[in-house]
């Protein structure tokens, strides 16, 4: 099998199942010889470029429930004047550069777009939370639908 050739039906339910079974700890061999192939052959599934697709998925699927704790911590540490969960907000939400992207930006006019926030925004930003805390102002994020 080509790692660039998508999975088949019946090799999309092996390796569907082979994701729900090890959640519960059991081993790629005996998920292999419950569904008659080999490991190597599980493996090559699940290592294919359509079975980390939709690994990465069945991930995101099960983790899902977790995202508005997840808003939650990051709130109550960007409040405690965490500086690395000012910039994780500021990255989720794009006002911080992403080292990783590729690209260039047009607009020259933002030098935020171009160029991602300053530690001194950084911060402005850790201070103004600060000062609604102060100030009794809730500035709890919240998740939008």
């Amino acid at each position: 099998m080509d790692k660039t050739q998508r999975l088949n039906d019946k090799q999309l339910h092996i390796i569907k199942d082979m994701f729900k079974r090890r959640l519960d700890g059991e081993r790629m061999e005996d998920i292999a010889t419950y569904h008659g192939i080999s490991r190597k052959t599980l493996s090559t599934y699940k290592n294919s470029f359509h079975g980390r697709q939709l690994y990465a998925e069945f991930q995101k699927e099960m983790s899902i429930d977790d995202i508005p704790k997840f808003y939650s911590i990051l709130s109550e540490r960007m409040q405690t004047g965490g500086v690395k969960y000012l910039e994780l907000f500021a990255k989720i939400h794009g006002l911080l550069k992403n080292e990783k992207q590729s690209g260039s930006v047009d607009d020259s006019k933002s030098d935020i777009a171009k160029n991602g926030l300053s530690g001194d925004m950084l911060a402005d930003i850790q201070k103004m939370l600060r000062k609604g805390d102060k100030n009794n102002h809730s500035n709890n994020i919240k998740r939008i639908k």
